[in-house]
């Protein structure tokens, strides 16, 4: 029993494993080629980074890019920067 738990603990904790769950969130838009952008908009309680990803449709770039940079002044995520 010590030996399973040992393998699904390092399991859990994989490099690959925990790349697996970052792309997973973006996949959708490589598949599709849908733009995507991704904004800082808040900081947790530990002081880590929350961010927001606006996705827009079919050759909707400058929509998209619009409304990120219509964003950026509104949340202050600058202000996030840790340090400052």
């Amino acid at each position: 029993m010590a030996l399973e738990q040992l393998v699904r603990s390092t399991v859990r904790s994989s490099p690959l494993l925990t790349e697996t769950r970052m792309i997973s969130f973006t996949s959708f838009c490589n598949i599709t080629g849908l733009p995507a952008v991704s904004l800082p908009v808040h900081a947790s309680a530990g002081g880590l980074p929350v961010g927001a990803q606006l996705v827009a449709g079919p050759w909707d770039e400058a929509v998209l890019i619009r409304l990120a940079s219509a964003l950026e002044p509104v949340v202050g995520w600058t202000d996030l920067r840790s340090g400052t």
